[in-house]
């Protein structure tokens, strides 16, 4: 959800752009959007930023300067001469204003889930639920009570504030919403833009008047509107002509906007207020010749909004964008008469505005190959691909292993991210793995879980931010990695923290924005719907994800299935488990209607993801609904176009050749495949390779099973001789493969 990043003072509307005709803003495919005062910033699909209009001097206070290049942006927030953005590592970076904020980042304490920069303050939601604001302390707009701050400048706690999920630091004000759907607002209250029907000011947050229901909050110069779980508005406070939507245009206390329904997000400025509706329309209020909400726009599938003080942008479902407003200072992304220190072309810090294709004449991604392994802690096995990290012994418990990746194996010194398969092998007792750069705190998540004397494996796409990924190991086991491609410097694939996203757990730790927490087990037979879109986790429209996936403790063995909401469950599983277990596996997909995924739980059981990437619409990844190519088992329903089914159990130390390419919706040359490969009634403990036939078969495994398991696991993998994948069975099962997605 954006919110709106506040100006001070009305900038002269030399060009207003009605939004009726807003203007397309060359050359860009943004993945998120923030508008300030006198300029406009996107977090390009790449991860890079962009920003355009003023950049010099207090008015603009633009980050360009103050971020490298390679910053990872979960969420900009732009204001009066200041903008702040929300790093995936939680913390928070601010540009420079009057000596308050530091491009060394905001000393906050813990880490933050949102930020939103006001007029010479701004404002952050902690991960613990509280609030921190910092800046100028003029109205009481820091929220910490009486008098000034004892560090001018440095962060302080809102007073009273618990359960935040969301907040808008607006003029000298701001406001949050918490979990019970209440609203507090703190700071200048003049105009009555606190909404507990009072015109006096208050240091410390006091409650929006008979407001419930609140899912998010925007924060004006002099006014603040809410949007409801009913997709109504309501605003308080006073604005410029027309921009509360009410009549008369100034109230104590919210009052429903007229003409609003349908809102999934809200945006407020000095001169207009905006709301996304559910279908991509936009509907604005007040100034620029908008002064009725049913005005009709002319914007269409939109995903996201914000506000600035004299200008407003969309973000489209393409990427990108339309922006209205003034323009004086080519805020709008189009040339007009330049400022002597405006931009009239966007513009990025150091790194090329597009990037090109490679000499194949299509996007560089994933570079796949024979899986080669990297780590091998156990005596007596075959050695690592370059004798390194094998026979190191067994890994104690609470330990973390550093392995070293890039430059091994093939894969470049800077490579973005690499392809993994970590398999766990006879540990002592029962615990989990967590995969992660090294170059970041180990994050709460995990990649594979395992009981005690359990052989198994997942599949896991990491970032190299520094050459090595750290393995934690929470109990004593032994470890087998194999490297099974990576993705190039030049890669769209955008590799992330892991962050979680969803938590069913009433008693476990919140997702990272306290979005999906605490919805309990999930039941038999249920569909849980999973939103990914409008939060904060920088994920650009349409962008496929990579999640990992885990079930705790089901009641009775069973499977999940996972794809995109919106279509037809497909009959093919994500996850397959054994009552008791806990389990991972990795999944491909894209957010589907809605920019949810959808979740089938077919027995009673606990739900995790963790979102571990995504690549953007403009990279050569492509999902699918997943669909079935093999099926061994007799007696089951058919694949997708008939071919190889119910061909029976597969012998011990079998091969059985695969074709996979022109079937399941995937095209003839695909450079990669992503199967979600499933093992079921073998009859010993065993495991499973796959690789592109045609090659020798690797010294790996992909899948490891025990007698009568039923297990799946992800597998990345390049289609080889006749447009097939080899998969060798090393003790008797029957098999299930399922495509989810490919790669051109």
């Amino acid at each position: 959800m954006i919110v709106g990043l506040l100006a001070a003072q009305p900038a002269s509307m030399v060009s207003a752009v009605p939004a009726r005709s807003a203007t397309p803003v060359p050359g860009l495919i943004g993945s998120t959007i923030s508008t300030g005062t006198g300029h406009t910033c996107a977090v390009l699909a790449t991860g890079r930023l962009r920003c355009w209009g003023n950049m010099t001097g207090v008015e603009s206070g633009v980050l360009v300067a103050l971020l490298p290049a390679t910053a990872d942006i979960a969420q900009l927030s732009g204001g009066l001469g200041g903008s702040c953005a929300l790093l995936r590592d939680r913390t928070v970076l601010c540009s420079p204003l009057n000596g308050q904020l530091t491009s060394r980042g905001v000393g906050l304490r813990g880490r933050a889930v949102q930020v939103s920069a006001g007029r010479e303050f701004s404002c952050a939601v902690i991960v613990d639920g509280t609030a921190q604001c910092w800046g100028v302390e003029r109205f009481g707009q820091l929220g910490d009570g009486p008098g000034p701050s004892a560090q001018p400048g440095e962060p302080v706690v809102v007073a009273g504030l618990s359960g935040v999920t969301s907040l808008s630091a607006g003029g000298f004000l701001a406001c949050a919403v918490l979990k019970d759907t209440t609203a507090r607002c703190w700071g200048y209250n003049e105009s009555g833009a606190l909404g507990n029907n009072s015109l006096v000011s208050s240091p410390v947050p006091v409650t929006v008047a008979g407001l419930t229901g609140a899912v998010s909050v925007a924060a004006g110069l002099n006014h603040a509107c809410a949007l409801l779980q009913d997709g109504t508005v309501r605003c308080w406070g006073a604005a410029a002509p027309g921009g509360l939507g009410l009549r008369p245009p100034f109230s104590r206390v919210p009052e429903v906007v007229a003409g609003v329904t349908g809102a999934v997000a809200i945006s407020a400025g000095v001169y207009q207020t905006c709301a996304l509706l559910v279908a991509g329309r936009v509907s604005c209020w007040g100034d620029w010749t908008i002064a009725s909400p049913s005005t009709d726009l002319g914007i269409a599938a939109a995903t996201e909004i914000s506000v600035g003080s004299a200008h407003s942008c969309a973000l489209l479902a393409d990427g990108t964008m339309r922006c209205w407003g003034d323009n004086s200072h080519l805020e709008l992304g189009t040339p007009t008469t330049p400022d002597e220190n405006a931009s009239a072309v966007p513009v990025m810090p150091a790194v090329p505005a597009v990037r090109q294709p490679d000499d194949a004449g299509r996007l560089a991604s994933t570079m796949l190959s024979a899986p080669a392994r990297v780590l091998e802690t156990r005596a007596g096995q075959m050695p690592t691909i370059d004798g390194r990290d094998s026979a190191i012994g067994e890994r104690p418990a609470g330990s973390v292993t550093r392995l070293t990746i890039a430059g091994r194996a093939g894969v470049p010194a800077d490579a973005s991210a690499a392809v993994l398969t970590v398999t766990v092998v006879s540990p002592r007792r029962s615990g989990f793995l967590t995969v992660w750069s090294c170059s970041v705190d180990r994050p709460v998540s995990s990649n594979v879980n395992y009981v005690i004397g359990q052989t198994i494996a997942n599949s896991v796409v990491v970032a190299l931010a520094d050459a090595d990924v750290c393995i934690y190991t929470q109990a004593p086991t032994h470890l087998a990695v194999d490297e099974d491609g990576y993705y190039p410097a030049e890669s769209w694939y955008h590799p992330t923290v892991p962050t979680r996203v969803l938590e069913s757990r009433v008693d476990a730790p919140p997702t990272a924005d306290r979005v999906a927490s605490g919805l309990g087990r999930r039941r038999a037979g249920s569909v849980t719907e999973l939103p990914l879109a409008g939060r904060a986790l920088g994920l650009p429209p349409g962008a496929a994800v990579v999640l990992n996936v885990t079930v705790v403790d089901p009641s009775a063995a069973g499977f999940v299935t996972v794809w995109p909401c919106g279509s037809d469950r497909p009959n093919s599983s994500s996850l397959n488990f054994a009552a008791g277990q806990t389990i991972a596996n990795l999944v491909v997909t894209t957010p589907g209607s809605g920019g949810g995924v959808c979740l089938y739980t077919q027995q009673d059981t606990d739900l995790i993801a963790d979102l571990e990437g995504y690549a953007p619409v403009v990279s050569g990844l492509r999902t699918l609904v997943p669909g079935r190519l093999l099926d061994t088992r007799v007696g089951e329903q058919p694949t997708n176009d008939g071919v190889t089914s119910a061909i029976g159990e597969r012998a011990a130390g079998s091969v059985t050749a695969l074709p996979v390419t022109g079937r399941g919706g995937l095209p003839g040359d695909p450079s990669a495949v992503v199967l979600t490969v499933t093992v079921t009634g073998p009859v010993s403990a065993g495991h499973v390779t796959v690789w592109p036939c045609g090659q020798v078969k690797p010294h790996s495994s992909n899948l490891n099973y025990a007698a009568g398991d039923t297990v799946a696991a992800t597998v990345f993998t390049s289609p080889g001789d006749g447009g097939a994948v080899c998969i060798y069975t090393h003790a008797a099962a029957d098999l299930v493969v399922d495509v989810d997605g490919y790669e051109l």
